[in-house]
């Protein structure tokens, strides 16, 4: 199956195409980059949820809770996959379609209120990831990742679990990429 949910075989569009393209390229990426295998054998329980058909993860250990998307700050934020609540609190909101999606398969167009209905607050709750619809929490063996190695391509990727085609998000480099000090 594709991350939309296509068996492969069926005919897909091109949207699809190229989305199934980009998530096998994802899903290679860290073996080539030499990610090493974990010593920890354990479990870790993660927040599931999917971003423009790709499936997403996120340590559950780092989320505070899942609310509605709030209004946001109209302001044009630099980079553009960061956007800053409009309440009191003034929350950064993370888009992970633009963030995680290269430019030609993430809607950039689509403005994030008309994609997405909530946000998964993280850490503190001063910051969270735009969710299309609510995720869901599961266990999953860190044998199973294939984490990636320190030459990624990519900062805000933690690792890949190529039997779900999910993407592991890394927090702490998504945080260092933002500035969040400074937004």
């Amino acid at each position: 199956m594709t991350g939309s949910g296509v068996k492969r075989g069926d005919k897909l569009t091109s949207s699809e195409q190229a989305l199934d393209s980009y998530m096998d390229a994802l899903l290679l990426e860290p073996e080539e980059e030499g990610g090493a295998p974990v010593a920890d054998t354990g479990a870790t329980t993660y927040h599931l949820f999917e971003v423009c058909g790709v499936l997403v993860a996120v340590p559950a250990r780092r989320v505070c809770a899942e609310i509605p998307l709030p209004g946001l700050q109209q302001d044009a934020p630099q980079p553009a996959w960061l956007r800053r609540a409009a309440s009191a609190d003034k929350a950064i909101i993370v888009d992970p379609a633009l963030l995680v999606l290269p430019e030609d398969l993430a809607p950039g167009s689509i403005p994030l209120q008309e994609r997405c209905g909530g946000v998964l607050l993280l850490d503190d709750g001063s910051w969270g990831i735009a969710l299309e619809e609510p995720g869901h929490e599961e266990t999953i063996a860190a044998t199973t990742v294939c984490w990636r190695g320190p030459r990624g391509t990519r900062p805000w990727l933690a690792g890949t679990l190529s039997s779900r085609r999910c993407v592991v998000l890394d927090l702490d480099s998504i945080q260092q990429l933002g500035q969040f000090a400074g937004y």
